[in-house]
């Protein structure tokens, strides 16, 4: 009788064992799931941030390709025929300020939307 019982004993211990191992399993299942789930939805938010930022650089890209226009518009309602033309159609001090900081911007927001990504663009462009 004492084998049987100890047998008895031992398949329960052995099911007990069987037992703890799945719930193990399925808690780390459950653990592995909400890291899933977590990770899922930073992806969204990181998603949802880069599509604004894309926005953003178009608008930026938009308004500079404005303001490009509206120089050019503005060097030739200001040109004077005879005395530009001598001198090689020069643009006012002012404009070829305005017009070198753009063309830089833009040139920092390739470089940067190429090399780092849009984050890095946005935060050269706001500071």
């Amino acid at each position: 009788m004492n084998n049987l019982t100890r047998e008895v004993v031992e398949r329960k211990k052995k099911l007990e064992d069987r037992e703890n191992e799945v719930a193990t399993r399925e808690k780390n299942m459950e653990n592995k799931e909400e890291e899933l789930q977590v990770k899922a939805e930073e992806l969204q938010s990181h998603e949802a941030k880069l599509k604004e930022e894309g926005r953003r650089l178009q608008n930026v890209a938009h308004r500079l390709q404005r303001e490009r226009e509206q120089l050019d518009a503005d060097k030739k309602k200001r040109e004077k025929p005879s005395r530009e033309k001598q001198q090689g159609d020069r643009i006012s001090l002012r404009q070829a300020k305005i017009l070198n900081e753009m063309k830089r911007q833009t040139r920092l927001l390739e470089e940067q939307f190429k090399n780092n990504g849009c984050p890095a663009a946005f935060k050269e462009l706001e500071a």
